[in-house]
């Protein structure tokens, strides 16, 4: 399954779990994990975006791929719109 059609599939629950992680950081709260060696609490450095594809195993260097590929065809006029 592409990667695209992965993110189709969990359009909705990556929508509910991103609204609840906006509205932790309108609480002044994060998602934070723990580190291994000297355990200590650490905010995730990354985006929501990447948190819900990791979560949801979806890559998103596969997803910017094939959105580039499809942009290619619309433009070669091989797939229509």
């Amino acid at each position: 399954m592409s990667e695209l059609k992965k993110m189709r599939v969990v359009q909705y629950d990556s929508q509910i779990i991103g609204e609840f992680i906006d509205w932790l950081g309108s609480q002044g709260r994060a998602v934070c994990y723990l580190t291994g060696r000297n355990p200590e609490w650490v905010q995730w450095p990354h985006s929501t975006e990447r948190l819900l594809a990791e979560y949801f195993d979806i890559n998103l260097d596969k997803v910017e791929q094939e959105k580039r590929q499809i942009l290619a065809e619309l433009r070669a006029g091989q797939v229509k719109p």
